[in-house]
């Protein structure tokens, strides 16, 4: 009997947090203030036997109708450095400037509305190897740990092949989004050239302060 009942209060959980899982993930809206902190892990690899750590903040400084103007900054020992500024698209995918096109390209990380299921290409150029072109998939709901708290966040896996310094690169990246906290909460990447592993790197959400709204 007992345990009928304990296997039935499992149910009962896991069920809830189904029911609560949205179908789809509208497209957030980024406020001026609107403030996110992360601590960055990269792990030893082939060339490096250390595990670095570091901490870096992006807030958002202006909302303009084709972007949002983004302020990076980062330390290591988790002091506030002179801040880079970035640009993100309206769908908050990260946007940089090619000298050789005199253009703007966003690197497609989300596409709205987000479902389980739903995949894309997304493509990005670099001036010593041209297009490179990633596989990006929704994956599902899943729970996740990060110092910033427990979340239930949406994984979107990234796939890439390509060539990094003239060698055979392959790219993993996993990143879990939040609509509660309108950004990711947590990003893990590997790389690998030439069969060496060059980088494990993760980023875990550490604060944020976000205006309310969607």
């Amino acid at each position: 009997m007992n345990r009928a009942i304990f296997v039935l209060t499992i149910c009962i959980v896991s069920c809830a947090a189904w029911a609560g899982d949205l179908v789809a993930v509208d497209k957030p809206e980024w406020r001026v203030g609107d403030t996110w902190s992360f601590e960055r892990t990269d792990y030893p690899h082939f060339e490096y036997a250390n595990t670095t750590r570091s901490r870096y903040t992006l807030v958002v400084t202006g909302v303009e109708p084709t972007f949002y103007r983004v302020d990076y900054s980062e330390n290591s020992d988790g002091t506030t450095s002179a801040p880079a500024h970035w640009r993100f698209s309206p769908a908050i995918n990260f946007m940089g400037f090619i000298r050789e096109k005199s253009t703007w390209q966003e690197f497609l990380w989300f596409k709205w509305p987000l479902k389980i299921g739903a995949t894309w290409d997304a493509s990005w150029f670099t001036p010593n190897a041209g297009d490179s072109v990633s596989r990006i998939s929704v994956k599902g709901w899943e729970d996740v740990e990060v110092p910033a708290g427990r979340f239930r966040g949406l994984r979107i896996d990234i796939e890439w092949k390509g060539f990094a310094i003239h060698e055979v690169a392959h790219n993993t990246r996993s990143v879990w989004y939040v609509p509660g906290v309108k950004r990711l909460v947590r990003f893990e990447e590997w790389v690998y050239a030439s069969g060496y592993m060059i980088r494990h790197r993760i980023d875990e959400l550490a604060s944020y302060s976000i205006h309310s709204g969607k």
